[in-house]
């Protein structure tokens, strides 16, 4: 398993080298929606995590919006914090902090 790090992004996988630069997480702060991009993999999930570890959201494919490379996923419903959004492609997996601050 490879982990790289760049600030607050990390990219994992088991088949090849991802760069955190491949991928992109907007606006950070956020108050309702937040996007994702990854170039050159596909999303498939985003997951939300709290600061201990608890899944606050999940979308699949069928709940995420955007081209191919890039999600769209509301975190309006999630109380105000830092959180983690897990983002899986086909070809790894991405790691990114946000914050969730109301406007």
């Amino acid at each position: 398993r490879i982990l790289l790090g760049n600030g607050d992004s990390r990219v994992t996988s088991d088949e090849g080298l991802f760069l955190a630069e491949d991928m992109e997480v907007y606006p950070n702060p956020t108050s309702g929606r937040l996007v994702v991009r990854c170039r050159g993999d596909e999303i498939r999930v985003v997951e939300i995590i709290n600061p201990l570890g608890i899944r606050m959201a999940r979308f699949d494919e069928k709940e995420i919006t955007g081209a191919s490379g890039s999600a769209i996923v509301d975190v309006g419903s999630i109380p105000d914090g830092t959180y983690l959004a897990v983002i899986k492609g086909r070809q790894a997996s991405y790691f990114s902090r946000f914050i969730k601050m109301s406007k």
